[in-house]
Formats: structure tokens, sequence, C-alpha cells
């Protein structure tokens, strides 16, 4: 809920405490008459920045939609912006022109960063796909092609990890085939798991991955 974000540097919205966009500079934004909202970027530069078809997917943040982030724009007066408590117009000294620090939407690729779809399967979606690591944001095309590639030989690579510990049942029994067969069965696990969390996005990267499996079956049997 709302309580639980400090609404200076976050704030509620996707059901989870979000960082405020040019949280240095929010009592800036409010004394310029600016409203903080919780909405689909997406949506908002295709409607002709129209603020209530923006924030209606993302319900004031009481819904799952990885789609929603924060915003600063002029209000709407048919929308309500993000309630600040602390905030008193009258104590706050005027710092500047809005211009000297905000920026407005550009239509970019996608927005944000989401490990996993909340809503169900997305083909393409203008929420950016987490590959694996927080660092790993698929943000560009470029770099959703070169994930779709290494996911599909990660997944080749798993065929051939299974292949080669069904040889390894051949060896004469003794420690060497104990050892050779837990090392690999703990990689086989690790690269599972990590297919299983491409797989969690919900993205195209799932369709990928069965097919590079099966691919990968076909290759190496």
């Amino acid at each position: 809920s709302p309580a639980l974000c400090n609404n200076e540097t976050n704030f509620f919205c996707w059901y989870q405490c979000l960082d405020i966009p040019n949280s240095d500079h929010t009592m800036d934004y409010l004394q310029d008459g600016y409203s903080l909202y919780c909405l689909d970027p997406a949506i908002l530069l295709s409607s002709d920045n129209s603020i209530p078809d923006a924030t209606d997917p993302c319900e004031e943040g009481y819904v799952h939609n990885s789609n929603c982030m924060g915003s600063w724009q002029l209000p709407d007066e048919n929308v309500p912006g993000y309630d600040f408590p602390y905030f008193d117009p009258s104590l706050i000294e005027d710092s500047g022109p809005v211009s000297e620090y905000h920026t407005e939407l550009e239509e970019q690729y996608c927005y944000g960063g989401t490990s996993m779809y909340m809503d169900g399967f997305h083909w393409i979606g203008t929420t950016c796909v987490i590959y694996l690591f927080p660092e790993w944001v698929l943000s560009t095309p470029s770099k959703f092609a070169w994930a779709n590639i290494g996911s599909i030989f990660f997944a080749i690579l798993l065929e051939f990890t299974l292949f080669k510990r069904r040889s390894i049942y051949a060896m004469s029994p003794g420690k060497c085939r104990l050892i050779l067969s837990a090392l690999v069965c703990g990689i086989q696990l690790a690269m599972v798991y990590f297919i299983m969390l491409v797989i969690m996005t919900y993205s195209v990267l799932a369709i990928i991955l069965h097919w590079s499996l099966l691919l990968g079956c076909w290759c190496i049997v």
C-alpha cells in the first residue's frame, strides 16, 4: 500500500514502491504545478499525452502491470495525481523553471524493466525484459536479438551436457565416474534453473527456448 512507501524517493505503483523519477527535484516539480502519475508510458505517447488513457490500466498502482511506471506530467483535472502528504506549497520556494530538470518522455523500444510479465504472455511488450541479471536489460531490438541467439546456444549446450552425462555411465564404476557424474549433474541443474528463469519471463524468449531445446535434441541425439 502507499503507506509502505516513503513518498520521497519512491511511491506506490504496480503494487510496490517504485523509484520516483528525478526524486531529487520532487519539491521542484510539485512547486511548479506538476503531478506524479502511475501510468503506462507507451499509451501516453500513443494517445497524444492523454493522462486518463495512460493511467487507466495502472489503476492508481493497485494492479500487477509491469508496463506501469512513474512520470511527472502537468495535471489533468479528471485524474488526481499521486498524493504527497508532506507537501505544502506555501512553504516551498521556487528553485527555478521546471525546464532545468524536466525531460519529456520519448518513444522507446521499451520502458523500465521486468523479469516476469505478471499479466501473462507478451509477444512484444512495452516493458523491457531483464535477462537473468539486473544489468542485462533488453532495452533495444539488437539486445533482444542477442538474447534470443544466446538462448538458442544455451539450450543446445544443455542438450549436449545431458548427452555427455549419459556417456559417463559407460565408464567403469569407481570414484572417477562418480565425481564426473556429480560435476556434470551440478552443471546441468544450474543450466536448467537459468532456462526456467528465462521461460518465466513469459516473453517470446520462452518460445525460442522451447524450439531450441527441440533443436538440441535433434542435433545431439
